[in-house]
């Protein structure tokens, strides 16, 4: 009898939490191969719900060349929300992700020529969720490999982690752990830029424990730096239920992304 090996491409998943959206019935797709001189960002980002389809309703790109990845089927397809690949809300929501006008802004910041964003978010997950023997921590090198398997090495890498954190409780020492794990994990297989946003509003409430821990692991010699202070969006108004970001949150977390990532493009 002969045993196969296991699929490399194969994402975990969260107990209980559903799949990533797959859905892509009338999407576009568009052509994987890299143009030569053309300035290509390749994102890998990875989260909670808010780095998901959870924006109370959806962004239509106007950037040509703002493109997603799917990392269930390695097809690369012009932007529409909501995104595939992260975890959705549509079956509340008409639902999309703040990423999706980062990635316009940085193209028509001329920062980039061209992002394609291969998102791999799970509603619902704590930073231990990622880390050395977390339910999904093969999440980011199951991806990776199917980026790469299609001729795309990730440039960066953007984690926004810590809400359900500040909803647990979690210590400063745990946090810590846990993230210096997620990039020890990313940095075992990938040289990409790291951005780490400082994230724990849960319900309007933040967590100084989580915050610290977001701000222990910030080392520019390891390239990893700060995506951004999304803890400082602190009205309701930015949020259609004090923890997830409406249109206005989005717009607002996607300039402070925009920027963290424009300083060390």
């Amino acid at each position: 009898m002969t045993i196969s090996a296991p699929d490399p491409f194969v994402l975990p998943e969260l107990p209980t939490y559903p799949q990533g959206n797959q859905a892509t019935a009338g999407r576009t797709l568009v052509s994987k191969a890299l143009v030569a001189g053309e300035s290509t960002a390749v994102f890998l980002t990875l989260g909670d719900s808010l780095m998901s389809n959870t924006v109370s309703s959806t962004y239509t790109p106007t950037q040509a060349k703002n493109q997603n990845f799917n990392v269930y089927d390695g097809g690369l397809y012009a932007t529409v929300e909501p995104l595939l690949g992260c975890n959705t809300n549509l079956a509340q929501f008409n639902s999309g992700c703040f990423f999706t006008r980062a990635a316009d802004a940085l193209i028509s910041g001329a920062v980039f020529q061209r992002v394609i964003h291969a998102p791999i978010a799970v509603g619902g997950s704590v930073l231990s969720d990622y880390a050395a023997g977390g339910p999904v921590a093969g999440r980011f090198a199951a991806a990776h490999r199917r980026l790469v398997a299609n001729g795309l090495t990730p440039t960066h890498v953007f984690i926004m982690l810590g809400a359900n954190d500040t909803n647990l409780g979690t210590s400063q020492a745990s946090a810590t752990l846990s993230l210096q794990s997620i990039i020890a994990n990313i940095r075992g297989l990938s040289a990409a830029n790291i951005f780490v946003a400082r994230h724990s509003i849960f319900g309007l409430a933040t967590s100084a424990a989580v915050q610290a821990a977001h701000a222990a692991v910030l080392d520019p010699t390891n390239k990893v730096f700060t995506g951004g202070d999304m803890d400082s969006l602190t009205s309701s108004a930015n949020y259609w239920d004090n923890t997830h970001f409406n249109a206005t949150g989005a717009a607002a977390a996607a300039v402070l992304a925009t920027s963290a990532i424009s300083a060390h493009p």
